[in-house]
């Protein structure tokens, strides 16, 4: 299961709300078994908002991933990839939360869920994940993208002839 957080995107792209109601259908296409835990949360939307597509509130999708976590008739081994919750707009304490007590949910055995999260060293995501295993990929891409921006800017260069290399070497080098 994954999720890009997009700060520049439409609400469902940016919101807690729009990843757990991303993340949950992925769920539910692929173990439709989960689908009986969720429908009388659905239910309870389609008559409280009388409306037959409700639209998902935040406290609506936390009991629907508490009922899937909390089960113990179907077997689920799930792992999410969520990405750059940096980009979340909302309270990053409560996305924090929520994906710690989404995790502690699951008994381990009938309900096993891994989830990897990836944002920008932000202090709030360190108090809640600093004990999780973690590595920074800028660590161990730094050699990569200098041999990658090395490369492209000596064919750009080769083409621009010997005055042109000259003149954009002074602007680098200031």
């Amino acid at each position: 299961l994954g999720f890009f957080v997009h700060d520049r995107g439409s609400h469902i792209q940016k919101s807690i709300e729009g990843m757990l109601q991303v993340v949950l259908h992925q769920l539910l296409f692929q173990v439709p078994d989960l689908l009986p835990f969720v429908y009388t949360i659905y239910e309870d939307l389609v008559k409280s908002q009388r409306n037959p597509k409700p639209a998902w509130t935040f406290d609506a999708l936390c009991a629907a991933w508490k009922a899937i976590t909390q089960q113990r008739t179907v077997r689920l081994y799930a792992c999410m990839f969520l990405d750059a919750l940096d980009e979340h707009e909302g309270d990053n304490n409560q996305l924090s939360k929520f994906i710690y007590e989404l995790l502690s949910s699951a008994d381990g055995m009938i309900v096993r869920i891994k989830i990897c999260v990836a944002s920008r060293n932000w202090n709030i995501f360190g108090e809640h994940f600093g004990s999780c295993p973690q590595f920074a990929i800028h660590e161990h891409t730094a050699s990569d993208i200098q041999v990658y921006t090395s490369e492209r800017l000596s064919g750009t260069m080769g083409s621009l002839g010997e005055e042109g290399r000259f003149a954009l070497s002074l602007k680098t080098e200031q």
